[in-house]
């Protein structure tokens, strides 16, 4: 999956199995502000086992991806 030359606003993105994720050298990631874009997950905060908002990439449970950034030129 590749992002091309654009602002992307979004909320929580979970990539899946065999996914590799580029972010090219010119995308801007923004968060959505709304929280309803966040779904809660099972998480784990300073050793407490709590529901929580879903940061904007999710890995869970997955094998072989990648998360990677296009560097510049």
């Amino acid at each position: 999956m590749t992002f091309g030359k654009r602002q992307l606003c979004d909320g929580s993105i979970f990539p899946e199995k065999n996914v590799h994720l580029l972010i090219g050298k010119e995308v801007m990631l923004l968060g959505s502000q709304d929280f309803k874009d966040y779904p809660e997950i099972n998480t784990r905060i300073a050793g407490i086992e709590m529901k929580w908002p879903a940061a904007l990439i999710n890995i869970i449970g997955q094998e072989n991806v990648q998360v990677k950034r296009r560097k510049a030129s």
